[in-house]
Order: structure tokens, then C-alpha cells, then sequence
């Protein structure tokens, strides 16, 4: 199992850090909706979503998305003009993310993507505008460092107002894999989590240390662990860090997702080595 979760409070020791990451860039998405339509037109039959019970493909998914964005452009969206969603858990909510993203393309310069806000709690919250080549560059190289994989079943349970849950959505939806909507009720943690994972087979989880804590039993399905937000205990790393892993590894996007470091966790190893991701700092070239 890969683990991965943001260190506290770390020492670098250099005779111990992850190789630089060649990626490859030629095929990169030029706007974060390009990485769900690439999987459309690779197989629009996939299943794309798992929500409440049922199954949706991409091409469902798809025929939604298209069809919301045109009534959104009829209510005055267009590029430069910002679609708010306020809509809890569901396949609308998923459709609105998708479609939201279509009507505010435009295909020249570097538009705004999104806006994500800060938490505010050192005063107002702020309100933060990414651009498009800064999320791709972001999304396209966590699949490639998380090894995100077409046959994965991937856990969706943070809030799509905490800058983390871009992690979960479009790696997902840029290879082709398929997304677990998480409970809204009690199943949230604890056994409930437990049972919701297994009998939907997941096989990647996202996360925060606190919440995978409460989960009271292993769960052999699922291959890698995608912590943050918060300081990993190091008890939770030697129970969930047990071999075989792959190479544990992890990505911190800070709220601009702007990658921070890269670090690797061992269990029975208390320190965790970090180095800065500086090649992933970077506007990519166009």
C-alpha cells in the first residue's frame, strides 16, 4: 500500500529523498475540462461515477454536463463570468462542477479556472483565482506521481469547497477511473466508512489522517492512501505502512495548488523526509 500524508515539523536528510519526476508534457490539457473529455472519447461506456447506489458513465456524464452548461450559457455564462455551486453530494453536484467548467472556457490566453476560498482563519476568508495552466500542470503530474489508474475505484468524500477535493475529482476523471461519491450520513467515518469502502471496493483513498483513524479493521482493496490536510500521527503510518508498499510518496498543494515538497514515509522509520518539488513549482511553458 502507498501512503501519503503531509509531514510536521521534518528534517531533509539528503541521502534520502524521492528522484526528480520526469513528465512528460506534450500531451498535457490546455483547460481542466479537457481531462474529462479525453476519457469520453477514449470510452464514454466506462463507468466515470458511483453515486447513491448507481452507475453513470462517462458518456452519461457527458450528455448531463453538455446539457446544463448550454442553460447556464442561456442564463448569461461566459468566460470571464463565475458559476457558483452550492449543491451538497450528488450527481448534480458532479454534473455542476463538469459543466460549470465548459461555459467559462475560452480558448485564448490563461483564463481563471475556478476560484477556491481560504479558510479565514486569520481573518476574512480570500477568495483565490488558479488558472488554467497552473491546475493542469497540477493534475497532470499527480497522476503521474500518485499513479492514478484507469481500473481505480477512488474515494470522493471532502467537501468540493476545500481546495484537497480537486485531488479527488480530475486525476480521477483524466484516466479514465472510476469515482466513488461518498455517504452524507453517518458512514462518514468509523465502521460505517469501513463497510461503504469494502462493498465499493475502493481501491485509492483521499483523505484526512483524523477521519482514517476512526476506520477499526484493514481494508486489503485498497492499495493507496492520499493523507493531508493535517500532521499524520506516526502510529497511523505503522498501521496502515506495513509491507508490501510501493514507494510511499507524497504531494502537498498548498491552497493555490502550488506543490510544496515531496516526501517519503516508512513505517517504523518516526521521521519523514521532505525535499522541495521545485520542478512542479513552475508555470509550464506554452
Amino acid at each position: 500500500m502507498s501512503l501519503t500524508f503531509p509531514p510536521a515539523s521534518l528534517h531533509v536528510h539528503h541521502d534520502y529523498l524521492l528522484p526528480r519526476l520526469e513528465v512528460d508534457s506534450s500531451q498535457r490539457p490546455h483547460r481542466l475540462i479537457d481531462f474529462f473529455e479525453r476519457s469520453v472519447e477514449r470510452d464514454p461506456d466506462r463507468v466515470a461515477l458511483v453515486c447513491e447506489g448507481r452507475e453513470f458513465t462517462y458518456g452519461d456524464l457527458e450528455a448531463r454536463a453538455n446539457s446544463l452548461a448550454h442553460h447556464l450559457m442561456r442564463r448569461g455564462a461566459r468566460p470571464g463570468r463565475r458559476v457558483g455551486i452550492y449543491i451538497p453530494r450528488s450527481l448534480d453536484m458532479y454534473v455542476a462542477v463538469l459543466a460549470s467548467a465548459r461555459p467559462v472556457v475560452d480558448r485564448g490566453g490563461d483564463p481563471e479556472a475556478y476560484v477556491i476560498y481560504t479558510s479565514g482563519s486569520t481573518g476574512r476568508p480570500k477568495g483565490v483565482l488558479v488558472p488554467h495552466s497552473a491546475i493542469t500542470n497540477f493534475v497532470d503530474v499527480v497522476i503521474q506521481i500518485y499513479d492514478v489508474r484507469p481500473s481505480d475505484r477512488i474515494y470522493q468524500g471532502l467537501t468540493i469547497a476545500f481546495d484537497f477535493s480537486l485531488e479527488e475529482l480530475w486525476p480521477t476523471w483524466g484516466v479514465g477511473a472510476t469515482m466513488i461519491a461518498g455517504p452524507v450520513d453517518g458512514r462518514q467515518v468509523g465502521s460505517g466508512l469501513a463497510d461503504f469502502l469494502e462493498e465499493n471496493r475502493v481501491t485509492f483513498y483521499h483523505g484526512v489522517p483524523t477521519v482514517l483513524a476512526t476506520v477499526d479493521r484493514d481494508l486489503p482493496l485498497i492499495r493507496t492512501l492520499n493523507l493531508g490536510g493535517e500532521a499524520c500521527p506516526q502510529g497511523l503510518v505503522e498501521r496502515w505502512g506495513r509491507p508490501p508498499p510501493a514507494d510511499p510518496q507524497h504531494l502537498r498543494p498548498h491552497r493555490m495548488h502550488v506543490l510544496v515538497h515531496v516526501c517519503r514515509t516508512r513505517a517504523g522509520s518516526p521521521r519523514h523526509h521532505r525535499r522541495p518539488a521545485a520542478h512542479l513549482l513552475r508555470r509550464p511553458p506554452r
